[in-house]
């Protein structure tokens, strides 16, 4: 019996002249990858899952007891199995998983395979390193592949776990040629290191798709490779322009599989939004489009994080934070864009308020006020006014704040809407720091914005338009 003979392939030929001169030979050989002999007869080795999940669960029951931690009980045995289906089924990951249940409860224990490499370890003495630890074992697999393969595979976890069949020949064509990136992805294939994802459907297209441990120790070995800002690079353009034709499918109305779309490619965009945000201003279009992508597809934390993302640089940004999550946190999913749109405008003109930015503040309020010329719902003038206070109150316009204050809850109430806790709150900032600018003390929580005169008679006009059609909602549109 020859065991873990990948790391010898180049033997293979000379195992075959053996078995030639000793006919009466048999050899057992356990591999990563197939020798390629036409004389082998190969016998590949499923999952524990492939059938059914009883045999992964008896496997951890059995190591479990044998640790001193017994799972009794139907309730225990269901929380077994999703740990099993957690791992995938794979056996060394079930049997260090099963070791900690002396230290953890099966609940622990499957919160903490989040973090697989971490979590699954054995600290016995006379384990051998490649069985020690699921991150030695994965290193130990990857061995096999040559230093170009792995960086490849460094590369994929960009991609967040999945990507569909061309995919990493449209990002980093600048970086491997296309022949290459094939025999990359047949090598990681026989390595059983990537697995091949049949199309679901239509849903979720055919593709690579790395088990969670190894897209994890991927982007570990990412880190510490010296290239990486080359594939960061060239991952975030290719993400930016999935981003921008998404988002204008959405806006032209083309919105039947947007939800799936984002949900699809969230990990590599949110990847690559956040590493885009790290390298300066240029991430800003990109972290909103995907922002208000991730929003409509109710996934409001990766949401919160890419609408973050451009102002990472800003000393303000956690005063920020608080308008992101009041206004963001119970949006419902595939909200129609036009709403979305809106509020997003509002958020940018209250971030741009807080954070003393006159032009994204500027820039907003027109998108606002273009927004209001497409709905007249009185909400959505709630909205836009409360945002229009705050900015009122940043020029020091006592008298315009106040106005738009009061019309703010007029709109709310015609909307039959109670005002929310961040309303109040925006309420109440705006009147008390437009006083304070008013007599010349300034609030930090709104910064002065410097905008010329014209745009701040824009702001009045604006308010007073809203004042004198308020009541008329056949009249909003005009103002």
């Amino acid at each position: 019996m020859l065991d873990r003979f990948e790391h010898v392939l180049a033997a293979a030929p000379q195992l075959a002249a053996l078995l030639q001169a000793a006919p009466e030979l048999k050899v057992l050989v356990t591999s990563q990858v197939a020798l390629r002999l036409d004389i082998e007869q190969l016998v590949t080795l499923p999952s524990l899952l492939q059938d059914d999940e009883s045999a992964a669960v008896e496997m951890f029951c059995r190591l479990a007891a044998n640790a001193g931690a017994p799972v009794t009980g139907d309730c225990a045995r269901a929380q077994a199995a999703a740990i099993c289906r957690r791992l995938e089924g794979n056996p060394l990951a079930i049997e260090l998983a099963a070791g900690q249940t002396p230290m953890l409860t099966l609940p622990q224990i499957l919160q903490s395979l989040e973090q697989p490499l971490a979590m699954l370890t054995d600290p016995a003495l006379d384990v051998e390193p490649p069985q020690r630890s699921l991150r030695d074992a994965i290193a130990w697999t990857c061995g096999v592949l040559d230093a170009d393969t792995q960086g490849f595979l460094h590369a994929l976890s960009l991609f967040g776990g999945h990507c569909h069949g061309d995919e990493p020949e449209q990002a980093f064509g600048a970086l491997w040629s296309a022949e290459a990136m094939r025999g990359f992805r047949q090598a990681l294939l026989d390595a059983h290191v990537v697995r091949w994802r049949v199309g679901q459907d239509g849903r979720a297209p055919a593709g690579l798709e790395l088990p969670d441990a190894i897209a994890q120790f991927a982007a570990e070995r990412l880190l510490e490779a010296q290239p990486r800002e080359a594939v960061h690079a060239a991952h975030a353009v290719h993400a930016a322009t999935q981003v921008h034709e998404c988002f204008r499918r959405m806006r032209d109305g083309q919105r039947p599989d947007i939800v799936g779309l984002t949900l699809y490619h969230r990990p590599s965009w949110h990847r690559a939004v956040a590493w885009k945000a790290q390298q300066g201003p240029a991430a800003e279009l990109m972290a909103y489009q995907y922002g208000v992508l991730a929003l409509m597809a109710g996934a409001t934390v990766e949401a919160m994080d890419a609408l973050r993302a451009a102002a990472v640089r800003d000393n303000l940004n956690n005063a920020v934070a608080p308008i992101l999550d009041d206004e963001f946190a119970a949006l419902p999913v595939g909200l129609h864009y036009d709403e979305l749109a809106q509020r997003v405008q509002c958020y940018r003109i209250r971030r741009g308020t807080a954070l003393g930015r006159t032009r994204r503040a500027l820039s907003a309020l027109q998108g606002a006020a273009h927004g209001l010329s497409r709905n007249g719902h009185p909400l959505w003038w709630a909205w836009t006014l409360e945002a229009c206070a705050m900015a009122a109150a940043a020029q020091g316009d006592a008298r315009t704040c106040k106005a738009a204050v009061s019309l703010s809850r007029q709109a709310l109430r015609r909307a039959g809407c109670l005002p929310t806790p961040r309303q109040q709150r925006n309420w109440q900032h705006a009147e008390t720091a437009a006083a304070a600018h008013a007599q010349g003390v300034e609030q930090r929580s709104l910064l002065p914005l410097a905008w010329p005169k014209t745009d701040r008679l824009l702001l009045e006009k604006l308010v007073a338009a809203m004042e004198r059609t308020l009541l008329d909602p056949r009249a909003m549109t005009a103002a």
